[in-house]
């Protein structure tokens, strides 16, 4: 076949591809037809930002904790939306919102998609791995009530887009880079430096530092936020009132994927061997601890109910 026929065959199955992944990327967001949808208008957004119906822009939930110090996603939003349109357009303000969530939404199913790659898996399985993504309830009822979506298709495209930057050799500043943009978006995902820690083909200092200017850069922001205090085990103290909806959420999150995710970072006596991927076995070291960390944080410092916040732990189910 010649070399010009090879190439025009490998772009189209490339535009394919990224035109697949992207419809993907959308499922999150077919729910804004329905009119109880957080994203369904303008109005609705202002609710989703503990802001007056008419001006979903002023974005008061950032005057609570612990939203105040999630800083990023309010940046690239309010940044673009100041710089390009009237301050008082709440419609503006809407569509730029919402362009920016399908944009990471993309970016996220990219990223787990070129991950994936990475791992070994072959094209049509790495599809398939999108599309569960894309069909978990936390992302399909990304814009309802409980689950409240806002910053998290940005926390969820850095954890991903970390995950794949670390399957590379070397790469220390870009992976630092990556996590204190991730650490400016929200404090939970400070499982990807922790992640690093775990792979044996970087350095000391290339596993080490991501997580110590991560967790310099989230205690940087309370300090020039101003740090407050406030109940955190509140949600705590939610999901021990209503424990049966708290495990059903639990489970809700992955579903039967829990299940798979177990299995398949446990050696089965017997099973035939599979050619060693060092990034694989990387992620199934990482696991148990992240798995660890990620349900305790959600049971005691957060409510079950938003299953957003168990959906960070996708590449690792």
């Amino acid at each position: 076949m010649p070399d010009s026929l090879v190439k025009i065959l490998t772009a189209r199955r490339a535009s394919l591809t990224a035109f697949v992944l992207f419809i993907f990327a959308l499922f999150p967001f077919f729910g804004a037809l329905h009119h109880t949808n957080l994203l369904f208008s303008s109005r609705d957004l202002a609710f989703n930002l503990v802001s007056p119906p008419n001006s979903p822009q002023l974005w008061e939930s950032d005057t609570l904790l612990p939203f105040k110090y999630r800083i990023l996603f309010k940046w690239i939003v309010h940044g673009t939306f100041q710089n390009l349109f009237d301050t008082n357009d709440s419609q503006a303000f809407y569509a730029t919102f919402v362009a920016y969530s399908i944009l990471f939404f993309f970016v996220s199913v990219l990223c787990l998609f070129l991950f994936q790659r990475r791992l070994g898996l072959s094209r049509n399985y790495a599809l398939l791995g999108c599309f569960f993504f894309a069909i978990s309830p936390p992302a399909l009822l990304a814009y309802f009530t409980p689950v409240m979506t806002r910053e998290d298709p940005l926390a969820y495209a850095l954890i991903i887009a970390g995950l794949y930057s670390s399957t590379f050799r070397g790469g220390t500043i870009r992976n630092i880079c990556i996590c204190i943009l991730a650490a400016l978006c929200r404090e939970t995902t400070l499982i990807l430096p922790l992640y690093l820690l775990f792979s044996s083909s970087k350095s000391l200092l290339g596993r080490t530092m991501p997580l110590a200017l991560s967790a310099l850069t989230v205690l940087g922001v309370r300090f020039v936020v101003g740090f407050e205090t406030y109940d955190v085990f509140w949600g705590g103290r939610t999901n021990l009132q209503h424990p049966y909806e708290s495990l059903c959420f639990l489970f809700l999150a992955f579903g039967f994927l829990w299940v798979t995710a177990i299995l398949a970072s446990k050696k089965i006596p017997g099973a035939p061997q599979e050619p060693q991927n060092t990034n694989l076995e990387v992620l199934k070291k990482s696991f148990p601890l992240t798995l660890f960390l990620v349900i305790c944080t959600t049971s005691l410092w957060a409510r079950m109910h938003e299953i957003r916040l168990l959906f960070i732990l996708f590449p690792w189910v």
